[in-house]
């Protein structure tokens, strides 16, 4: 028996191939997704009229030190504290309070049962259930603290194409920009990257429908560039 296809038409007109879900729309063309994703972004452009310095006073007097080498080759206290608290505030942590078991359309017991079992390649046998969704979590974060550095982004780079949520995307790469990581999430891949014009750039160039084949070799390269380097960290 065939799944249901979605109701919606893409931009330029043809029917929507996705799976359909409850409403009859795939995630991408649910009114009410793609409303709740409209408030989502609405609320990231909010300001408030008092600006949260960059630096601490005790920073900028001088009494702390301010590290401010590019991490390329290792990841801090901080940034790994940081990058763990957008996967808890989005979805991890209202899994594991049972408050909200979908994340962006998706079942997060999947997804945990996805990095288990492709992921991590563990026997299925050892995952809690889900009824204990906390003991999950907290096996997660665990496994997530003793990550090497590299491994770090390897993880989240599987969780971002996973769940495919600009507004994730966007919170880890100000992250990674607010604690000097030397990479930035652009097209699926992480890539070292020394500025955000350069990103904007990579972004543009990427998402452009006017040179599609241009766009196509770019997001070869940044692939092809990003595994070059994993296999030189596992050659030394």
């Amino acid at each position: 028996m065939s799944s249901l296809k979605c109701k919606g038409t893409t931009k330029s007109g043809a029917k929507c191939n996705r799976e359909a879900g409850s409403s009859g729309y795939c995630y991408a063309h649910d009114p009410k997704a793609i409303t709740e994703r409209e408030t989502q972004n609405q609320a990231l452009k909010l300001k408030s009229k008092f600006a949260i310095p960059s630096k601490r006073f005790s920073e900028r007097q001088g009494f702390k030190h301010v590290s401010e080498v590019i991490q390329v080759d290792d990841i801090s206290k901080d940034l790994r504290h940081s990058l763990w608290n957008v996967l808890s505030n989005n979805f991890l942590l209202k899994y594991s309070d049972h408050t909200r078991s979908v994340f962006c359309g998706k079942q997060i017991d999947e997804f945990i049962k996805y990095l288990w079992m492709d992921f991590f390649k563990k026997p299925i046998d050892d995952l809690p259930s889900n009824l204990y969704a906390s003991v999950q979590v907290n096996e997660l974060r665990e496994l997530f603290d003793g990550f090497e550095w590299f491994e770090v982004y390897d993880f989240l780079e599987v969780t971002l194409n996973y769940f495919e949520s600009v507004t994730l995307v966007e919170e880890v790469n100000n992250i990674l920009n607010r604690e000097f990581s030397g990479f930035r999430f652009v097209g699926g891949v992480f890539t070292d990257i020394t500025t955000e014009q350069e990103v904007k750039m990579l972004e543009e160039a990427l998402t452009g429908k006017r040179f599609p084949a241009v766009s196509i070799h770019l997001q070869r390269a940044l692939t092809l560039m990003s595994d070059r380097k994993i296999q030189i960290i596992e050659t030394l």
